[in-house]
């Protein structure tokens, strides 16, 4: 089987959302648990391109590196867990781009 192209891991709740472009995702997550998320993690099918640097769109509308971003590749499943660093309120949302 393949791996699932994207899954938040440790919040059944958040639902995320996924789009593939050449070069990058571009990544949303809304939270929907009644506890905030914290340190956001995401599990990626394994991209074509090599992940080099996460951005997070703010609230005034910016892209923000993610300067505590984690890339660790796992071989065995085909996936990246992706820890982005960012805590996540209840019913917010985090949209990210990955390139």
């Amino acid at each position: 089987r393949a791996p699932l192209p994207l899954v938040v891991e440790q919040a059944p709740l958040a639902y995320p959302l996924l789009v593939e472009q050449p070069g990058r995702l571009i990544i949303g997550v809304v939270n929907l648990m009644p506890d905030a998320i914290e340190n956001l993690t995401l599990r990626l099918a394994m991209p074509a391109f090599a992940p080099k640097r996460l951005r997070v769109l703010t609230p005034e509308g910016k892209w923000r590196a993610c300067r505590r971003a984690g890339f660790t590749p796992d071989a065995a499943t085909g996936t990246v867990l992706l820890t982005t660093g960012i805590d996540l309120p209840y019913l917010d949302v985090a949209t990210l781009i990955l390139d």
